[in-house]
């Protein structure tokens, strides 16, 4: 839940508030929330041009220094509840409150690392040695605490208030007797101007007194009510400035008032919200668990199909195997049947040459002698020999060698025919073969490319990366291009960063292969050689992530690598200059030589 904003929620000495708004900076401003979820929550809610700082209560960790002594902390002057002790501590705790820029510079070689002075003026100095001099106007310490004294200044003033017109009411009641007692003198003054012109007989001197009298007296009641207006004025003036000021405490505690109604709406839509989010936290766990085993069956049908295209390119290598040897024999088939044929047809020249003539003498001589040709025989002898020339030479063999050679050619055709259809079932088989390597291609590729971006982000601690096929409509033959922008850098291939970009991004992708594809074991040589402390310690954390699954060999000379090691092989060489090979397992500290 939230626990509200930080300024709000804790107490500081009016001595130290500029101090300590200098120490907290924005984050004096800050929300403070339960946990992470309030941050997810948060983070999805808010729109991507604005800021906010939250305090998750749960990933808050206090420093542990070594501080000199007689040095007053920070967090020591903050007065807060109990469950927000750790945030206060973990903000200030490395903070020290010192009077001046004098005492701050005097108090810098005994500072140890990570720890600030701050002045009672909110001057900074850090243990580095940086200064920042100067604030920004009201902090919202002042300002809270303004905010929380309004009521009671409220509530003076208007007491004030009521005082003074208590007064004021005095004040004009006697202004009322005084100008009563005016008017009553100056009838006595009249009544005795007149008494003095009528009283001819009576002692002149003793009228001229009485006159004087009442003339002093006239003055006196003058002087006295001049005197009273003045204090009215002056009175009114103060009333003026009283309300003046009152209207302007009533404008702020009024504003105030909205704001505060303002922050209680938040709260309860954020509190209805994180009512709703948990409402939606069941369905989403039923779902989870859905995912889970969806994922579980996908595994195992991934597996099943993983053998079916082994099988099937154990089979497709057969397959070719068997037509490459079936081709081999067609294509001696048909040479030997070319060789068969070219050797009948040499045969039956051979046959034919040499055949014996017919004996047509014995069959000719008993007829009778012909003296004179008829005529037009010698023509028709000639037709019939041309005719003859034209039949070529006489195989008596040739029906019977024909037959032969028709039946062989029968039994070779049948072959062609098997060969031929044996290689269109192959080719059949090559392209289910080909189609459900493009499948799996495409799913694991797709897989590892998602599981690649994550990776990249949190080993880079930001920027962003991806993985383009250079030919996507040829997925057996395409190639793997990687884009990637580290942060603070724009989008580039691959070749263009620099040497640790370069490694620490082939070592996102390789943890990335192995998210999706486990492997027994994997190593990695010299791959940490080009990479800071930083980018080391999170490539540490990812080998010690993925060694559950994964047995990783490592060959490096990194400090913080080795560390992350379980057992550590390295070449030592004696005075004898024998090198000796030394293992090192570090769970249980035992050296081995071998």
């Amino acid at each position: 839940g939230v626990r509200g904003v930080l300024s709000g929620r804790v107490r500081v000495p009016e001595e130290w508030e500029t101090a300590i708004e200098a120490a907290l900076g924005p984050l004096a401003q800050a929300l403070i929330v339960e946990g992470w979820e309030a941050v997810d929550e948060a983070r999805r809610r808010l729109p991507t041009d604005e800021q906010a700082a939250l305090l998750p209560l749960e990933a808050l960790r206090a420093p542990s220094l070594d501080l000199p002594e007689g040095v007053v902390r920070a967090a020591d002057v903050v007065s807060c509840d109990d469950t927000l002790r750790s945030a206060v501590e973990a903000l200030l705790g490395s903070t020290l409150l010192v009077a001046d820029l004098e005492a701050a510079r005097a108090l810098l070689p005994h500072l140890p690392p990570g720890t600030r002075c701050v002045t009672r003026a909110g001057e900074i100095v850090t243990a580095e040695g940086a200064v920042v001099l100067g604030k920004e106007g009201k902090g919202v310490l002042a300002q809270e605490r303004a905010w929380k004294a309004l009521p009671d200044k409220l509530r003076a003033a208007r007491q004030r208030r009521e005082e003074q017109e208590k007064e004021i009411r005095k004040v004009q009641e006697k202004i009322e007797a005084l100008r009563a007692a005016l008017q009553e003198a100056e009838r006595d003054v009249h009544a005795v101007t007149q008494a003095v012109s009528q009283a001819e007989a009576g002692p002149l001197a003793e009228a001229r007194t009485e006159l004087a009298v009442a003339r002093q007296a006239l003055e006196n009641q003058r002087l006295l009510l001049q005197r009273e207006l003045s204090i009215l004025e002056r009175l009114k003036a103060q009333v003026a400035a009283q309300e003046e000021r009152t209207q302007r405490l009533r404008q702020e505690y009024e504003a105030v008032q909205q704001r505060l109604v303002q922050l209680k709406e938040e709260t309860e839509a954020f509190e209805r919200e994180r009512v709703e989010a948990r409402s939606r936290i069941g369905p989403a766990e039923a779902e989870l668990s859905r995912l889970n085993e969806e994922e579980a069956r996908l595994a195992k049908e991934e597996q099943r199909r993983r053998q079916r295209v082994h099988g099937a390119e154990t089979l497709l290598n057969g397959a070719r195997l068997e037509l490459s040897r079936r081709e081999d024999e067609l294509n001696r088939l048909q040479e030997r049947i070319r060789e068969e044929l070219g050797l009948v047809e040499l045969e039956v020249a051979e046959e034919v040459t040499a055949q014996t003539p017919l004996p047509l003498r014995p069959l000719v001589s008993p007829l009778p002698v012909v003296e004179v040709l008829p005529e037009g025989l010698q023509e028709e002898i000639q037709r019939l020999k041309v005719r003859l020339h034209r039949l070529g030479p006489v195989n008596p063999n040739a029906p019977q060698e024909y037959a032969e050679t028709m039946e062989r050619y029968r039994f070779l055709s049948e072959q062609v025919a098997d060969l031929e259809a044996a290689s269109a079932r192959l080719r059949e088989v090559i392209d289910d073969l080909d189609r459900m390597m493009e499948q799996a291609f495409r799913e694991t590729f797709d897989t590892i490319a998602a599981t690649f971006e994550r990776t990249f982000t949190r080993l880079f601690n930001g920027g962003t990366a991806r993985l383009e096929l250079t030919d996507p409509d040829d997925l057996m033959t395409t190639g793997v291009e990687i884009v990637a922008r580290p942060p603070g850098k724009r989008l580039q291939s691959l070749a263009l960063l620099s040497g640790g970009e370069r490694a620490l991004t082939a070592a996102a992708l390789i943890f990335a292969i192995l998210q999706v594809r486990p492997t027994p074991f994997c190593v990695l040589d010299e791959v940490d050689a080009m990479l800071d402390e930083a980018n080391v310690a999170r490539f540490r954390s990812m080998l010690e992530e993925l060694s559950s699954r994964t047995q990783f060999i490592v060959i490096t000379h990194n400090r913080g690598t080795v560390e992350a090691a379980d057992t550590v092989y390295g070449i030592s060489m004696g005075s004898d200059g024998v090198s000796q090979v030394v293992s090192l397992r570090l769970e249980g500290r035992d050296v081995e030589g071998e």
